[in-house]
């Protein structure tokens, strides 16, 4: 599988999830599963693909510090966002049954 992590508004608006999902099917000819973990609103990615495209949201918990405090991000930490959920890839790939299967993730 591949897991693309996509976080923020600028990530939100611009097409360059989609543009990477076709690039791994048509140049890449990757037929396996995709996986997109983002914090865009769920109507983002909505019926945009075919059913190996599997849009993942993170857990609350994992938003938040040891202590159950809210995670801050700013303009100059917003690159932490995806560096930790990098961390959590494997237990968000544990989350889809469809992946079970799996036993490369890229």
């Amino acid at each position: 599988a591949i897991v693309l992590i996509s976080f923020g508004e600028e990530a939100a608006e611009s097409t360059l999830v989609e543009r990477c999902v076709l690039s791994l099917r048509r140049r890449g000819a990757w037929g396996g599963y995709i996986v997109v973990l983002t914090d865009a609103s769920p109507e983002r990615y909505q019926n945009e693909w075919d059913d190996n495209v599997i849009v993942m949201h993170p857990l609350e918990e994992h938003l938040k510090l040891a202590d159950g405090t809210p995670m801050k991000f700013t303009r100059e930490n917003t690159s932490l966002k995806s560096k930790r959920f990098k961390t959590f890839i494997i237990d968000y790939t544990g989350m889809d049954k469809r992946l079970d299967s799996v036993e490369l993730i890229y």
